[in-house]
């Protein structure tokens, strides 16, 4: 997803980089969930990996299963 906007006479190009790093790795992953993550500094894979249950929860509000799913999704390439 991008937008542009304009300042001063130029026009830049704002690309959503949340929405492609985390959403097209991690299944189960929504637009608003990693909007919300993106804006709390977890922006990749590994970072969402790095969490704990608690903490997702305490981020984005989601139920504590989901959390743990997203996470275990997250670290699975470390088990590979």
């Amino acid at each position: 997803m991008s937008a542009t906007i304009v300042v001063g006479g130029m026009r830049f190009r704002v690309v959503d980089r949340a929405w492609d790093g985390l959403v097209a790795k991690i299944e189960g992953m929504d637009e608003e969930t990693a909007r919300t993550l993106a804006g709390k500094g977890i922006g990749t894979q590994e970072q969402l990996a790095d969490l704990d249950g608690d903490e997702l929860v305490e981020m984005t509000g989601m139920d504590a299963e989901r959390a743990n799913q997203l996470i275990m999704t997250a670290r699975a390439p470390w088990f590979v």
